[in-house]
């Protein structure tokens, strides 16, 4: 590709005795814009389409389905313990994992199906096309959810490792009633957790009562970590007795008492913490009152030399 610039030149009487030309050269710009048009659209790792590349796809089915009357839908899936891979392998060891589960799902779908990363172990596969009866088009959404599950199952090796991933996987069908691109997807994450609150390893599909599940997670996410600045959290310590009837320890157990709804039970926020990594944040919390308060027992004479 070339750009050229002419400009005659003129005698005194006006008339066109010559010319002046400019050529340049535009391959090193095209290539540029054409970089720069890929890196908005897809994924630098794994060269599949990204979040806003996905987002066009997904508004382009949703409504040719809406206009032939026929049904598709979008799987929402990460890998299952990733995290643990990533930290105990290295970076580097979970990039070449994320390529080679992103070339498998791409030959596990139908040639009319599109896989995405959504970033991190996050990929959703879109499925247009399925039928035009709900039921049917949620069996087949359910048979290629199974399908690349059982896929992913397979081993992965990577730099002479070993590694076995499972996948959690949630399924949201459309058109349904004022369904836009952006509820799609919300709904697809929304049954993906659900599938990780079921044991991982397994499927989910949305269903109109999940939303007001997840809003309440979200809800008591962000209500998790103003307790842990505002000092809502408490421990209590349950001493740990021998058979002699003499304490030999105790067992530190966090608690939240919520100052507009009261006590919060721990089975229902310790989960929370654990998924957005909140954990870790309390656990700090813990050991170091926990170190302050044997201290202060110490000081005070009240534990025994081997306590």
């Amino acid at each position: 590709p070339v750009r050229a610039f002419f400009r005659a030149i003129r005698s005194t009487d006006n008339s066109i005795i010559g010319g002046v030309g400019i050529v340049e050269d535009l391959t090193e710009r095209k290539q540029s814009e054409a970089q720069i048009r890929y890196q908005a659209s897809y994924d630098q790792l794994t060269g599949l389409p990204n979040r806003r590349l996905l987002s066009e796809y997904l508004g382009r089915e949703l409504a040719r389905a809406i206009r032939h009357n026929r049904y598709g839908a979008l799987l929402f899936f990460d890998l299952d313990n990733f995290k643990t891979i990533n930290e105990s392998l290295g970076h580097s060891v979970g990039d070449e994992l994320l390529k080679l589960v992103a070339d498998r799902i791409a030959t596990t779908l139908r040639q009319e199906d599109s896989v995405a990363r959504m970033g991190g172990d996050e990929f959703v596969v879109l499925l247009p096309d399925l039928d035009e009866q709900l039921e049917v088009a949620a069996k087949g959404a359910q048979r290629l959810a199974e399908k690349l599950i059982e896929s992913l199952r397979m081993p992965f090796f990577v730099a002479e490792h070993e590694l076995h991933v499972t996948s959690s996987i949630g399924i949201s069908l459309f058109p349904a009633e004022d369904q836009i691109v952006d509820d799609i997807l919300k709904q697809a994450d929304t049954a993906m957790y659900r599938a990780k609150a079921a044991g991982r390893n397994t499927l989910r599909f949305f269903l109109p009562g999940m939303q007001q599940a997840a809003d309440s997670r979200l809800r008591l996410d962000t209500e998790l970590r103003k307790a842990l600045s505002n000092n809502e959290l408490s421990i209590h310590y349950q001493p740990q007795v021998g058979i002699d009837g003499e304490i030999y320890g105790a067992e530190a157990l966090v608690r939240w008492f919520h100052p507009e709804r009261g006590r919060i039970c721990p089975g229902e926020f310790i989960p929370v913490a654990e998924e957005t990594g909140m954990i870790r944040n309390i656990g700090h919390w813990v050991l170091r009152n926990v170190c302050k308060r044997i201290k202060a027992w110490t000081d005070a004479g009240l534990l025994a030399q081997n306590q």
